[in-house]
């Protein structure tokens, strides 16, 4: 248009219909405005990316082959030690005809005030914590939100940046820096723990003295389910009688409900001795109830119960009735003189009285009479917690997961292990820990290493790198004499990743890896931080084999997953079968190719269970 000429011979598709409505709006001058407003904004932009419409996601792929070749066009950028920094200067780098990067004047500049800025740091003149890095004080201006440059669009600021975590100082050690955060965690978690179980302890304490005083009433009365019903003593077949028949006075009483199989106490109340023909408010009262007047709920909770038998539309619920008269049914009335005063807690409440204190069950209840007794134990333990709690917070002894102390293990977390759903590390940690337990049993100790998954993950080296990079250099280093090392490895970010097993056999130079869905070439972010990491390795004196500093990366055949939501559990398997089955045959040993089937996936779900059972 801007040249004058028609786009008929060129895209014959276009009718002349279309390109006269083009050029009339192209031609308006709030377009022209437009454009012209673009074009200043665009002259604003020192050093315009050259990514494409495909972002970050398609280059880094290409740009780590060359960085792991050494490709003597990315001389300049070899190095700069932070990858987000080698990334933001090769997206802004240009293709010379030959194939090659070349770096504009101004990309150049930025190169080297990069290099300046992590010399800064590296002395201790500078320092960098959360958005403040090195690129973002390189650039001079602050990260935007939603995005982090240099990662892509579908990273968001605190997964690029790790916001969060505190601020690293000259000579305190990271390790030491989790173990402070964890431990302060720790004490708030406790403190509003025990605030809550103060409350509930003494509700649940009333339970048990509650549900003894119904079986101490019943007699082993085979027809008898009320709380309220007693066995006349003086012959053993004497009709059962009720002590609310025979009050006179106004008596206190608490009033009960049925949840499930239990009665529960509700309300503290007084009962009225029963009179012929009496109304409440003007309704006459019921055969088998009792006119009470409420004084109070056990707990708030209990308050939106709603009442087991409506007469008045203006009495619905518990705590439309304090202070008024009601009508409650006798079998559902115990007067406080058959109050057994046993403080003991009860063993158990069941998932009925837990979902009635407002906590949603983690599964279907016909998909907990399918998981297996070990899950419905773990189920129930979450059934007993407070409503606003979503996680258990475990403390990890010693040894158990270097350098962790402790493990949140969300609720969401139990459910996606029951579902057979993707899995959080937490649950591959706990197995982890697990594993390296039944291997010290077996005597296999000094052969056997593992890997702690939330240190090796790719979202840690793209936010810490240099914590990650530390952690698997010095377990190498601590563990070399090892035949071989396990490692679960996430791919990817959440709920996006994808779970593999990485084994490493350093003397061999060897990391065989074990893929329910391989892709199709073997390309995994760790492999292009896992060079570096090696060679260091190779430099400080490590088990390797002679005359090379490169490991070899293979992989192993194995089942292969249908859908894309049970690798976690696929590597559980196969960590198991390596430390038993299969220890004295590898890396020669021929794993299975049918896909597992949910009967083995129900059957790891179940030794974790009882793990975590037996252990927390």
């Amino acid at each position: 248009m801007r040249a004058d000429q028609e786009p008929f011979s060129k895209y014959n598709w276009i009718s002349s219909q279309c390109w006269e409505e083009f050029v009339r709006q192209k031609s308006t001058q709030e377009f022209q405005k437009l454009s012209e407003n673009n074009r200043e904004m665009c002259k604003r932009n020192d050093n315009p990316h050259r990514l494409g419409s495909r972002g970050y996601d398609v280059k880094k792929r290409v740009w780590k082959k060359k960085l792991k070749e050494n490709s003597a066009d990315l001389a300049p950028i070899l190095d700069i030690k932070d990858q987000r920094c080698q990334f933001y200067v090769l997206g802004r780098m240009r293709t010379t005809p030959d194939g090659t990067l070349e770096a504009p004047p101004k990309t150049q500049a930025l190169i080297q005030t990069i290099k300046d800025t992590q010399q800064k740091v590296d002395s201790g003149d500078l320092e960098v914590s959360g958005s403040s890095d090195v690129l973002t004080l390189s650039l001079g201006n602050p990260e935007p939100t939603g995005r982090t440059r240099g990662l892509g669009a579908h990273v968001t600021r605190k997964q690029g940046l790790n916001i969060l975590r505190a601020p690293r100082k000259t000579g305190f050690n990271q390790a030491d820096m989790k173990v402070f955060a964890e431990e302060i965690q720790r004490q708030c978690y406790a403190k509003v723990r025990e605030e809550m179980k103060e409350q509930m302890f003494e509700q649940l304490r009333d339970m048990r003295a509650e549900l003894l005083a119904e079986l101490k009433m019943q007699q082993a009365a085979p027809d008898q389910n009320s709380p309220g019903l007693r066995r006349s003593s003086h012959h053993s077949n004497a009709v059962a009688t009720n002590p609310l028949d025979s009050i006179q006075v106004i008596s206190p009483c608490y009033l009960t409900c049925k949840i499930g199989e239990e009665h529960i106490k509700m309300a503290n109340a007084r009962v009225w001795p029963r009179k012929t023909d009496e109304l409440i408010h003007c309704v006459p009262l019921l055969e088998d109830h009792m006119k009470v007047q409420v004084d109070s709920a056990v707990h708030e909770m209990y308050l939106k119960f709603p009442l087991p038998t409506k007469i008045n539309k203006d009495f619905v619920k518990i705590e439309d009735t304090l202070g008024s008269f009601i009508q409650w049914p006798k079998d559902s009335i115990v007067l406080d003189e058959y109050i057994d005063q046993d403080d003991s807690m009860p063993e158990s409440v069941s998932n009925e009285v837990a979902e009635f204190m407002h906590r949603k069950m983690l599964i279907s209840k016909k998909s907990l009479a399918n998981v297996g007794p070990e899950f419905r134990a773990i189920h129930e333990r979450v059934m007993r917690e407070p409503p606003d709690k979503n996680e258990f917070l475990l403390k990890i002894k010693e040894g158990d997961l270097q350098p962790q102390s402790l493990i949140n293990l969300a609720f969401d977390d139990l459910k996606d292990l029951a579902k057979q759903d993707k899995l959080d590390v937490s649950i591959i940690s706990i197995w982890v820990i697990f594993l390296k337990r039944h291997v010290t049993d077996l005597g296999r100790e000094a052969d056997v290493g593992f890997l702690n998954p939330s240190m090796i993950s790719q979202l840690l080296f793209d936010t810490d790198k240099v914590a990650a990079s530390s952690y698997l250099l010095d377990s190498f280093k601590n563990m070399q004499e090892k035949k071989f090392i396990l490692a679960p490895y996430i791919q990817g970010y959440d709920c996006n990743g994808h779970w593999l097993l990485l084994i490493f056999v350093l003397r061999d130079n060897m990391v065989y890896v074990i893929d329910s869905l391989p892709p199709k070439e073997l390309d995994y972010d760790i492999m292009w931080h896992f060079k570096d990491i090696f060679e260091s390795y190779v430099e400080a004196g490590g088990v390797h084999k002679e005359g090379s500093k490169e490991c070899e990366w293979k992989y192993i055949k194995s089942p292969k997953q249908e859908g894309g939501k049970v690798c976690g559990f696929y590597v559980m398997k196969h960590m198991q079968d390596l430390v038993t089955t299969q220890f004295d045959v590898f890396p020669d040993c021929d794993l299975p190719t049918k896909k597992y089937t949910s009967t083995q996936l129900h059957a790891i779900t179940k030794q974790w269970c009882k793990f975590f059972l037996d252990n927390y």
